[in-house]
């Protein structure tokens, strides 16, 4: 097989793909019976063959997405040209395959590109493993920055979790391929080797430990977002403290009438805005409450 063939499966659509994401079970599902290779003159294991590989390139490219992802979130402490030479590699490697447009998956990919998309996510393991180093390391990130950054890396090491397990099971098939005979016999010996048992308890793992995360997320968001709120209304307030401060004693002693007139009414009116960005602060604060954010 040169060349794989990829189709999303669309229930808008009437000729449907090929393909779904599971992002929540074993990340995807390629369809083999209503794909193009059904046709050909294929034996079962060649079949399986084939639809672990086209599983597991769309498990490798949901690896890369939520690489980008993670590093557009704001918590990524990594930077492109920095870390160790294993990081620097990967992120040069990746920012290139990004620009070229290729964190999508095309309708026909050739073995050559599939093998390279799988070894880029591959790679994406010690750029995260530094990551998570570095994290452990500084204590100062606020809590909403890194909830945030553990729950992208949670999603990370799920996706990573599933192509693994796509890998595995194509490595399986083709040993079945290439030695059906001792598989009869070793069967269950080589899949406790594989490890193909162990990856549903690992995945219920990460799905208990990011609904813990996802419950502290919940609070630092809402706390996030109380501080972003206030800002513009405590702002407006300290210039208007300033203000008056600085500016009513000249008025009152220094200026003449008219120009008394004219600051008061400036400060008068820097008041009433100072006002409404607190009476803003407030709807938004009671608002969110009431619809229990």
């Amino acid at each position: 097989m040169a060349t794989l063939l990829f189709k999303q499966y669309d229930p808008r659509e009437t000729n449907n793909g090929w393909y779904v994401y599971r992002p929540e079970w074993d990340g995807a599902w390629y369809q083999i019976s209503h794909s193009p290779f059904s046709h050909h003159n294929h034996t079962g294991v060649q079949l399986e063959q084939i639809r672990f590989l086209h599983e597991a390139v769309i498990c490798a490219n949901c690896v890369l997405r939520a690489v980008d992802k993670l590093r557009s979130s704001g918590g990524a402490i990594v930077e492109y040209g920095y870390g160790t030479n294993g990081s620097i590699w990967f992120l040069e490697s990746f920012e290139k395959y990004k620009s070229s447009g290729h964190l999508e998956i095309p309708q026909e990919l050739s073995l050559n590109e599939a093998v390279s998309k799988i070894k880029l996510a591959l790679d994406s393991e010690h750029y995260l493993q530094e990551e998570l180093r570095e994290h452990a390391r500084n204590v100062l990130w606020a809590p909403f920055v890194l909830t945030t950054f553990q729950l992208e890396y949670i999603d990370y090491v799920k996706s990573l979790t599933h192509l693994v397990e796509k890998l595995q099971l194509l490595r399986w098939a083709n040993i079945r391929a290439k030695f059906p005979q001792v598989c009869e016999i070793q069967e269950q010996r080589i899949v406790d080797f594989l490890g193909i048992n162990n990856f549903l308890k690992v995945r219920m793992a990460l799905y208990s430990l990011r609904a813990k995360v996802v419950t502290a997320h919940g609070a630092t968001s809402y706390f996030h977002q109380v501080k972003s709120w206030s800002i513009p209304g405590i702002g407006v307030s300290l210039i208007v403290l300033l203000g008056l401060l600085c500016g009513w004693p000249y008025l009152k002693w220094a200026a003449d009438h008219p120009t008394r007139d004219e600051g008061f009414v400036i400060l008068y009116a820097a008041a009433i805005s100072a006002m409404c960005e607190s009476s803003i602060f407030l709807v938004r604060l009671l608002w969110s409450r009431r619809l229990g954010y």
